[in-house]
């Protein structure tokens, strides 16, 4: 399939074709010609005003039902959602059932790439089931295919498994993934402690609940020279130990939640039960401390925290509700709503920082490189609707809202897949 773009405004934050508006060529999933005034017969055409190309957008930690959850989110509704968020490829988080703890999960979830047009790069699990305890088969799995260790949306709770970890995976510049989360410090919590968990009568979850293992894992970090990823920062306290650790030239990096980056626990004052995420959304002087330090690079990534659960289990009071919302195919959208001046902020942190992250290799804008590309108008309103969600899920806060900013398609080699 032959495909021509035409008069496409590349987003490709430090390339020489960065800004440039050009026509592009692509043959059999291969770039054939950039340039101006690009013809080709034989090409479908595409051309639409306010057309915008960047590098294909990377996920990180995304939740995959399959096997076992199916009803949450299966391969196939997962590329469907990534496809209409702009991702061309995602980092699957283990918890799923059993648990991506060994290397036959992982050839399992590579084999699936082949047919869905999105490069999977599977997580496999710190620990044996994500129970905390033993660790799992990670040399294995390195040499599976496992692009990273975590135990996704559990935190490794035990010290001595965190320090064992970061040990083991020296051997093979392995990276080790955490969110760091005390449960002993929250039990019961559901929103963020504060004034407005006072004035609702919830149990809150403290700002120290983040720090105290965050602190643990980068002393660890510090006496085993290793490498670390914290996942789902949320607040400002975190932030400044993140800083001082970069001071120190400590391998480490961390993402944020596209939720924490725009909202705070104001907006589970109307107790919406699509707002209860966990890290939970925090204080105007987190979330602004967030954006700085994405800014900056203290935080090095974004992530949508895609977390669908099925309405039996969030479809409740708010008490009783699951944590988590979908996040694929808004992610951009919100973004681009809220903090519409930093196109190449976001445009750079989906793109090119978050394959930083996992020590990926950049999808390369030149001729007889292999096609990987998102298109999006960042102008363009729509309106969410459940009936146009892809996931098998629909737990997110924002039906029937508009937002500005729409991905018109994405391009993976011989796949591409327009709205």
């Amino acid at each position: 399939m032959n495909i021509l773009l035409k008069k496409v405004k590349v987003v490709y934050p430090g390339h020489p074709l960065h800004q440039k508006q050009l026509d592009i060529l692509i043959k059999d999933g291969i770039i054939e010609k950039i340039g101006k005034s690009v013809r080709s017969q034989n090409s479908d055409i595409i051309e639409e005003n306010n057309l915008h190309l960047s590098m294909g957008w990377l996920d990180i930690n995304t939740f995959n039902g399959e096997p076992g959850y199916e009803h949450r989110e299966t391969f196939e509704t997962l590329a469907e959602s990534a496809h209409a968020g702009g991702y061309t490829a995602i980092g699957t988080a283990p918890n799923t059932f059993p648990v991506s703890d060994h290397k036959t999960a992982i050839h399992f979830q590579l084999k699936q790439s082949s047919y869905l047009g999105l490069n999977i790069y599977p997580l496999g699990a710190v620990t044996a089931g994500c129970k905390g305890s033993d660790l799992a088969e990670l040399f294995d799995m390195h040499h599976a295919g496992a692009a990273a260790f975590t135990d996704g949306f559990k935190s490794i709770q035990n010290g001595g498994v965190m320090m064992r970890a970061l040990q083991y995976v020296k051997a093979f510049n392995g990276l080790i993934m955490n969110h760091p989360y005390d449960y002993s410090l929250s039990e019961e919590g559901l929103i963020h402690e504060g004034s407005v968990s006072t004035s609702l009568g919830m149990k809150g979850i403290p700002t120290l609940t983040e720090a105290l293992m965050l602190q643990r894992d980068l002393d660890l970090l510090q006496y085993t020279d290793s490498r670390l990823h914290v996942l789902n920062i949320s607040s400002h306290n975190s932030v400044e130990l993140l800083r001082k650790a970069k001071l120190k030239e400590l391998k480490v990096s961390a993402s944020v939640p596209v939720l924490n980056l725009i909202f705070t626990d104001e907006a589970c004052s109307h107790f919406n039960y699509n707002f209860k995420v966990l890290p939970p959304l925090r204080e105007e002087i987190d979330k602004k401390s967030l954006y700085e330090a994405l800014k900056s690079g203290v935080i090095d990534g974004i992530n949508s925290n895609h977390m669908p659960i099925d309405a039996e289990h969030k479809k409740l009071e708010f008490a009783h509700a699951d944590f988590g919302a979908i996040g694929l195919e808004t992610a951009f959208s919100l973004l681009n709503t809220y903090y519409p001046k930093d196109l190449d902020l976001w445009i750079d942190c989906l793109s090119i920082r978050n394959r930083k992250i996992l020590d990926l290799n950049l999808p390369k804008l030149e001729v007889g490189a292999k096609a990987d590309f998102t298109l999006f108008d960042p102008k363009m309103k729509w309106t969410i609707q459940e009936t146009l969600i892809k996931s098998n899920a629909s737990n997110t806060p924002f039906l029937n809202k508009e937002l500005t900013g729409k991905v018109i398609g994405v391009i993976n080699g011989a796949f591409c897949d327009f709205t």
